[in-house]
């Protein structure tokens, strides 16, 4: 923390953040209202950089939000989906030489890659590895808490576990790896769902 804040305009409680923040840093700290010489100039050119650093980061999500509109819009296209789709959730199957399988699923909301709502499923089937059925699995686990959301027989408390399990949300589009074999489940899971 500087010894010297400085300051466009006079803050209400000047003294009571002065003397907070010394204390946070236990030593004096001066928070100061620079009108004229060196520090209002300094103070005129941090401003000056600021309003420069906001417009190229104007530009750059500009820039960005065309290039994912526009790349939705040619998914929507080639799958011949009715509208870009907003929310994406992919699917995977993992395992080491068989054993420890797990699914992932990766969600884009808007074209943009949302981690928060990234989620691991420890696959339950047990009878070898098979990613057709491991995937059915993931996926009717994954509907199940969508199924309680939306369905009026589900208990208040299903619906609000959905919700904490952040799955109340429906994909517009939806992906899973193992090529067309695994579109098969996939599609059937999708199906029964629906």
């Amino acid at each position: 923390m500087p010894k010297e804040i400085l300051t466009q305009l006079v803050p209400d409680e000047r003294e009571v953040i002065a003397a907070w923040l010394s204390t946070l840093k236990g030593q004096r700290v001066r928070v100061l209202h620079a009108q004229r010489g060196p520090r209002a100039e300094y103070l005129r050119l941090v401003q000056k950089n600021a309003e420069q650093n906001l417009k190229a980061f104007l530009a750059h999500q500009e820039v960005q939000e065309t290039a994912q509109s526009r790349a939705l819009t040619d998914l929507a296209n080639a799958l011949e989906l009715p509208e870009p789709p907003h929310r994406i959730e992919c699917y995977d199957i993992s395992n080491i030489q068989g054993t420890n399988p797990v699914a992932s699923m990766v969600v884009f909301v808007e074209g943009r890659a949302k981690k928060s709502e990234y989620r691991k499923f420890k696959i339950q089937y047990d009878r070898g590895p098979n990613d057709f059925a491991m995937m059915q699995e993931t996926l009717r686990r994954r509907l199940r808490y969508l199924r309680r959301e939306t369905d009026e027989s589900a208990s208040f408390g299903e619906r609000e576990l959905a919700k904490k399990e952040k799955f109340d949300k429906r994909p517009t589009c939806s992906s899973s790896t193992a090529g067309k074999g695994n579109s098969r489940p996939s599609s059937r899971s999708w199906r029964r769902w629906t």
